[in-house]
């Protein structure tokens, strides 16, 4: 599995961990597991298209300065039977840089020919806490802020995970 990711600082990723949901969870992401997806490349890469995807993200990245982000909504998505049972557990996240940033990175990826998953054509920036059995009704009143420094390119298969490259944003 690959996919480019940006950073999640591990203050914030406590701080996520540690909100109040109201149902009970299984597979629940560790903080140091935490991850904002900005593309997802998909469950085989090979090494050329990992190398192409790290070209083209590191370009991109140089382009932008510290990823600044703001979690404030605590909710689900529905489930997805296709990739885990369950219902996911997700921060949505705000972010104008984020969203531009993603929106570049896909461009570019494209426009370089190295494809990835367009499952999701509308991007909705979260972090996934975990899954539950249940939908809940969505909570706010809560306000976690970040800048993520850097962003990542991740690959392997479904028991190995390796970041192939960490790159920084400009600034």
């Amino acid at each position: 599995m690959a996919y480019i990711e940006v950073h999640v600082p591990p203050s914030a990723a406590s701080a996520l961990a540690a909100l109040a949901v109201p149902v009970p969870m299984r597979d629940v992401t560790r903080p140091d597991g935490m991850h904002v997806t900005a593309c997802f490349l998909g469950k085989s890469v090979t090494n050329e298209a990992a190398v192409e995807a790290i070209s083209v993200c590191g370009k991109v990245a140089s382009r932008y300065k510290p990823i600044v982000v703001k979690a404030a909504l605590l909710t689900t998505f529905p489930e997805n039977l296709e990739w885990k049972p369950g219902v996911p557990v997700i921060v949505r996240l705000v972010s104008q840089a984020l969203m531009d940033f993603q929106a570049e990175l896909t461009e570019a990826l494209n426009s370089a020919g190295v494809d990835f998953s367009k499952k999701f054509p509308d991007y909705k920036p979260h972090v996934t806490l975990g899954y539950a059995a249940s939908e809940f009704e969505p909570i706010t009143g809560f306000v976690i802020p970040w800048t993520s420094p850097f962003v990542t390119v991740w690959g392997g298969d479904e028991k190995f995970q390796s970041s192939f490259a960490v790159l920084k944003f400009a600034g």
